[in-house]
């Protein structure tokens, strides 16, 4: 995921400002803040940034947020962390969001042994704060 952050910070500049990061086994989708209430959907994807020129509105409820309070060496080892907490299940899915209700979280989804799908909830740093059920 760093890599994916560093290329978007090197086309758009140090002040970016993200909706959501979405962090997938082969791709990371950086959906980047316009700062007018819209938002550019950004690819990370073997190793190039697809960058789009349309701009769509960013969903409602989002806030805009930079990356000055997320470690992301720590999101790289969300799979270990809970992993033991979790071993009939993998990480499928990272989101990173912000919202007035939850503030800044990550959410991953975890699919378990059987298929069933459920979101950990994380604190930017990683401490994990609850379980959502699908």
């Amino acid at each position: 995921m760093i890599p994916a952050v560093d290329a978007v910070v090197a086309e758009f500049g140090q002040d970016v400002r993200f909706t959501e990061i979405n962090v997938q086994s082969d791709l990371v989708n950086l959906f980047v803040s316009t700062g007018d209430g819209s938002e550019r959907a950004v690819v990370f994807h073997g190793g190039e940034l697809e960058v789009p020129d349309e701009v769509q509105p960013a969903p409602a409820g989002t806030e805009a947020f930079d990356l000055s309070s997320v470690d992301l060496d720590a999101a790289s080892r969300f799979d270990e962390l809970l992993r033991p907490e979790l071993p009939e299940s993998r990480l499928a899915v990272l989101t990173l969001t912000q919202t007035a209700e939850t503030g800044l979280t990550w959410q991953a989804v975890m699919v378990g042994a059987q298929g069933t799908g459920f979101a950990v909830v994380l604190s930017p740093a990683g401490a994990i704060l609850g379980a959502l059920s699908d």
